[in-house]
């Protein structure tokens, strides 16, 4: 059997003696390229741009390789909270993008977060009332509770 097709093949990263899964890396190297850009790992911060009008906060967001990803809307007021975490955009298959952050577990969304609802119960959700996941201005929130 030739080496390409080998299996017993470690992690081409040093000091690593994990066996190779995908191009050459082990699967946590794998993640990190896959994540991060960079099998070495460490998180490149997201880029925001500001503005306000009338009360209102457009948060232009561009991902780590400076492409423009998103904007999302919250009431300027709320800018303190949004300054204190690193944000990024993602969406489920057939879902809205939504804002989301890590404060050390699983992601919070936004709009739970605004609303003081972080980590309540999975029943209690919020609903934005235009449909636009990343518009998390208060009025636009609505608090359902989904008990089955």
């Amino acid at each position: 059997m030739s080496d390409h097709h080998s299996t017993s093949r470690s992690c081409t990263m040093p000091e690593c003696t994990r066996k190779h899964t995908a191009f050459g890396l082990c699967s946590a190297h794998y993640r990190r390229q896959i994540r991060h850009g960079s099998p070495h790992g460490g998180r490149r911060k997201n880029t925001y741009q500001i503005d306000t009008e009338d009360g209102v906060a457009f948060v232009h967001m561009h991902g780590h390789d400076g492409a423009y990803s998103g904007t999302v809307v919250v009431d300027q007021a709320d800018l303190s909270l949004l300054a204190q975490y690193t944000w990024c955009l993602f969406a489920r298959p057939c879902s809205p993008k939504y804002a989301a952050t890590r404060t050390g577990g699983p992601h919070v969304l936004l709009h739970r977060l605004l609303l003081d609802l972080a980590g309540s119960s999975p029943t209690i959700e919020i609903d934005h009332r235009d449909g636009d996941g990343l518009n998390n201005r208060r009025s636009n929130l609505l608090v359902v509770d989904r008990k089955g």
